[in-house]
Order: structure tokens, then C-alpha cells, then sequence
């Protein structure tokens, strides 16, 4: 049960964190949205996507190496194991990213005026290439510490990396803006890597102190730069494939909006309103789920190696139908309140509409990515990265095809069917390699039932104003957790959150 307790601590501080962090992303997109408009925001998106392909191929796949390599050697009481798995792996990140930096600083021209088709973006390509030696080193760094549950210390550098990535944008704006859209988003990528560069000398020097404190052992440990290879490079290919497939989505979208009969601006408008400013708002609640996958890959790790086959089917069970009922709850509150977040945030007509559109899908992407880590946790990266780079393929296709048809409206198809994909192949997997008890009566249907209610409630009791007229966005703080209360009590009162789950709880905040 300490153990339990401890994962729950940390669930709850990495989840703090990230709300933080992307309350602060968020509020800071609403400033960039009104500072250099939705091409703005657009064209960056833009520049995001090559680069998060760039970080794809500099990690290659480090971080969940580094976490599964670190939590096997921890869990055999191996500490020498566990220093010589760092060492080895940033060894591997180091390499990977000095190539990638290289052959994004020298291809910059070429990609942004052949792949992204804007000279605008070069400049932007070339500083990001970079800060990618600092991000892989970060990674293994993280990776390590989400293994020994030593999460705290990441959280609290992320949220300084935040702030000094906002001071430093903030004031690149005020000097470069003037210049042009080219010029804000050079801003951006300034702030950007001063802050990954910050990230990575503190985590670096968490890691040493850590180390000097434990001591240094000089015992030998064979085979782990073999076993890292063995996790990393898999996982590295596979993750390049979808990566790449994602690239060329993101590619694609701007275009075949053009070709659906969108000037070149308005593509990049629509694309940075979906990109830059809804799926980062319907995607925040999510950090909770973020933080359990991550945390469970270490605890699931430890199990398997141990043969706790019961612990693991009681926490795959209980995070799975925890996890349901946090979901639909958040897609009722998106849901519900739509129209006053994509106006009150972003002042944006066409952001409030797509935040309703998307929020029934929230349900399939939070879920997905509890059932991602549980199968990484066990070992099932590989199929995961199957199932991810399908997905992609998938995606690509549709894009291809829909959106110089159907418009934006091609791309909301594509993206519900890729989501509904993805998440029915790996939650197949899971049924089949645990005994994972699932009641869709209570797990779903109850809570989707008490969600409509607390909806109703809302609506005609908390939201008079939205009835008949006007409605006041300050009134949210009042609302939004007025109705998650009356969903908590609906779900207590239709024992789709019953006792068992209460006593859990209780016995794991008492210990």
C-alpha cells in the first residue's frame, strides 16, 4: 500500500505540474494569438511539426529506454546497472542528436522551401537544430528519474523552464516583431531552446548530486549497452516511421486546405486554430493521464520482472476504470462549456466551435494513452509503436485524400477515425495479455449518464445567463467546478464510483 501511495503522490505532483505548466502554455497562446495572429501561430505550427520530427530522430526512442533499462536494473537491486545504463545511454542520445542537428542545420534551406513551402521558416529550422543535443540529454535524464520515482525534481525544473521561455519569447517579440511573421517565430525558437538548454544543465546537475550522494561502485555490469540497444533501436525505427508519417500529415494539411479553395493565409489560419489553439486546450485536462502512463511504465516494469501477475491485473483493472470515469468528465465539461472557453481564451468563433466538435473524442484520446503506457510498462512497446505507425499511415491517407475535398472538415474526420484506430488495437492487446476486468455498464454508461445530468444541471441552474442571452465568462470559476461536483455525486449516487474505490482511497491517503 506504500507503494501504491507513493505512485498516487506522484501521479498527483507530476499532474500539478503539468497543469501548471500548460495553464501557463495556454495562457501564453492566447498572447501569442493576439500578438501575431492565427497565420502567426500557423506558420510555427509548421516550423513545430519538422521539428518534432528532428527530436524524434535525436532521442530515438531514449527516454523509455532509459526508464525501462533503469526500473529492470533497480528492480534487481542492480545499482551499478543502473549508473552504467545512464552512461550508456547518454552515449546513445548524444550521438543520435549530433547527427540530426547536423543535418537540420545544413537541409534547413531545403526543407523550408521545398517541404514547408515558406522561406519564412528556414531561419527558425536552423536555430532549432541547436538546442536538439540538449533535448536528447534532457530525455535520458528524465527517463532516469521517472524510473527511481525521483519525479519531483523534473517537475520543478519544468515549470522554471517555462517562465525563462516566456521572458525570453516575450522580449525576442518586442525586438524582432516589428520584422515580420519570419521574425516572431525566430522569437519563439530562441525562447524555445534557451529554455531546453536551461533544462538540460539542471537536470545534469540534479543527476550528479544525486550519484555523488549514493556513492560510486566499481562493480562490472555486462550486457546493458547490448540491452539498450536492443530496447532503443526498435523502438528508434518504429518511431521514426510514425513520426515521419505525422510530418507529412501536418505537411499536408496547410496544402489541401489551399487546394479546397483556401488562400494560403486562411490555411495557415485554420491550421493554427486547430494546431496552436484547440487540441492544446482539449488536450489539458489530459496531463493527469500523462503522468499516470508515465509512472506506470516503471511500476508495471518491476512487476513483471518480480512475476506479480495479480498486482498487475488489480492496477491495469483500477487505472483503467479510474481513468474512464476522469474522462467523461472531462468531455462533459468541454463539452458543456465550448462556446465560453473559445471565446473567453482565444476570443475565436471558430475555436469555440471546434472545441465542441472534438470534445466526444477526448474520451478515446485520454484513454489511449493509459492503455499506451500499461502496454509499454509490460514490455508491448513494439506493438504500441505498430499500432502508433498504422495510425499514421492512416492519417496520411485521409489527409491526402479528404481535406482537398471536404476542407477542414476532412481533417476532423481524419483525425476521429485515427483516435477510434488506434485505441481499439492497443486496448485489444491489453485484454489479451492481462486479465483486465471490464463492466462497460458501470465503467461507461453510468458515468456518461451522470455527466448528461450534471450537464443539466448546469445549464439551467448555474447558466441562467446562457439561456437567455448574454453570458459572463468570469462565472466559469463558479461553474465548471460546480458541475464536477454534481458528476462526483451523481457517480457516487449510481455506485458507478463505489465503496471499494472510496476505501482504496482512503486507506491510501491514511497510510
Amino acid at each position: 500500500m506504500k507503494k501504491v501511495k507513493s505512485l498516487l503522490l506522484s501521479v498527483f505532483l507530476l499532474t500539478g505540474t503539468a497543469l501548471l505548466i500548460r495553464a501557463i502554455g495556454i495562457s501564453f497562446t492566447a498572447y501569442l494569438s493576439n500578438k501575431i495572429g492565427a497565420v502567426g501561430i500557423g506558420i510555427y505550427q509548421l516550423i513545430m511539426s519538422v521539428y518534432s520530427l528532428a527530436i524524434t530522430l535525436a532521442t530515438s526512442g531514449i527516454k523509455f529506454t532509459a526508464t525501462r533499462l533503469v526500473s529492470e536494473e533497480a528492480g534487481a537491486n542492480r545499482s551499478c546497472g543502473v549508473r552504467k545504463a545512464v552512461r550508456s545511454c547518454l552515449l546513445y542520445a548524444f550521438t543520435f542528436s549530433i547527427i540530426t542537428a547536423l543535418l537540420l542545420f545544413f537541409n534547413a534551406n531545403w526543407i523550408g522551401t521545398v517541404w514547408l513551402d515558406d522561406q519564412r521558416t528556414v531561419l527558425s529550422l536552423r536555430l532549432l537544430a541547436i538546442g536538439l543535443p540538449f533535448v536528447a540529454v534532457s530525455a535520458v535524464m528524465n527517463g532516469y528519474f521517472t524510473a527511481v520515482r525521483s519525479s519531483q525534481k523534473g517537475a520543478f525544473i519544468q515549470i522554471a523552464d517555462q517562465f525563462i521561455m516566456i521572458i525570453i519569447t516575450v522580449m525576442g517579440l518586442n525586438l524582432l516583431l516589428p520584422k515580420g511573421v519570419e521574425y516572431a517565430c525566430v522569437a519563439l525558437v530562441i525562447g524555445s531552446c534557451v529554455s531546453e538548454c536551461f533544462t538540460c544543465v539542471f537536470l545534469g546537475l540534479c543527476y550528479c548530486l544525486e550519484k555523488k550522494n549514493k556513492g560510486e561502485q566499481n562493480k562490472k555490469c555486462p550486457g546493458i549497452f547490448k540491452r539498450m540497444l536492443q530496447i532503443g533501436i526498435p523502438i528508434a525505427l518504429s518511431s521514426y516511421a510514425r513520426s515521419g508519417l505525422s510530418t507529412i500529415q501536418h505537411l499536408l494539411i496547410p496544402r489541401g486546405l489551399s487546394k479546397s479553395g483556401s488562400s494560403k493565409e486562411e490555411a495557415f489560419s485554420a491550421y493554427g486554430t486547430v494546431h496552436g489553439m484547440v487540441l492544446p486546450l482539449i488536450l489539458y485536462p489530459s496531463a493527469l493521464m500523462i503522468s499516470l502512463a508515465e509512472l506506470l511504465v516503471p511500476e508495471l516494469t518491476e512487476c513483471q520482472v518480480k512475476g506479480h501477475r495479480k498486482r498487475i491485473d488489480y492496477m491495469s483493472s483500477r487505472t483503467f476504470q479510474l481513468s474512464l470515469l476522469f474522462s467523461v468528465g472531462v468531455m462533459g465539461v468541454l463539452f458543456c462549456f465550448s462556446e465560453e472557453l473559445g471565446n473567453g481564451i482565444y476570443h475565436n468563433a471558430d475555436a469555440a466551435r471546434y472545441i465542441q466538435i472534438f470534445a466526444p473524442l477526448v474520451l478515446i484520446m485520454y484513454m489511449d494513452t493509459v492503455v499506451d503506457g500499461m502496454l509499454k510498462g509490460l514490455g508491448e512497446q513494439l506493438n504500441s509503436m505498430k499500432y502508433n505507425v498504422i495510425d499514421a499511415f492512416c492519417c496520411v491517407v485521409m489527409v491526402y485524400f479528404l481535406i482537398p475535398i471536404y476542407g477542414i472538415r476532412g481533417y476532423i474526420i481524419t483525425v476521429m477515425v485515427s483516435e477510434v484506430l488506434n485505441f481499439s488495437l492497443s486496448l485489444n492487446r491489453l485484454i489479451k495479455i492481462t486479465n483486465i476486468r471490464l463492466n462497460l455498464f458501470n465503467s461507461l454508461c453510468k458515468p456518461v449518464f451522470c455527466i448528461l445530468l450534471s450537464s443539466v444541471f448546469v445549464q439551467f441552474f448555474l447558466k441562467p445567463n446562457s439561456v437567455f442571452g448574454k453570458f459572463f465568462p468570469q462565472t466559469l470559476l463558479l461553474q465548471i467546478p460546480m458541475m464536477i461536483l454534481c458528476y462526483v455525486v451523481f457517480l457516487i449516487l449510481t455506485s458507478a464510483l463505489n465503496k471499494e474505490d472510496t476505501q482504496w482511497l482512503r486507506c491510501i491517503l491514511k497510510k
